[in-house]
C-alpha cells in the first residue's frame, strides 16, 4: 500500500459507500485468517492482495 492508495473492496464486497468505521469492522477478523482486499492506485488498474490477519 502507498500514500493514496483506497481499499475499494474487502472480500468481494464494495466498501466505496461504508462509513470508515464499518470498513475497519470488515478488516477485522479471526487471527491467523485470511481477507482480499481490492485496492485502487491512481493511474492503475485495481489490484487484489491477499493477507493474513495478525
Amino acid at each position: 500500500m502507498l500514500a493514496g492508495d483506497s481499499i475499494i473492496a474487502v472480500d468481494g464486497k464494495s466498501v466505496l459507500d461504508l462509513p470508515l468505521m464499518e470498513v475497519i469492522n470488515e478488516l477485522k477478523g479471526k487471527k491467523g485468517t485470511q481477507l482480499n482486499i481490492t485496492v485502487r492506485r491512481e493511474a492503475e488498474p485495481d489490484f487484489q492482495l491477499s493477507l493474513t490477519r495478525p
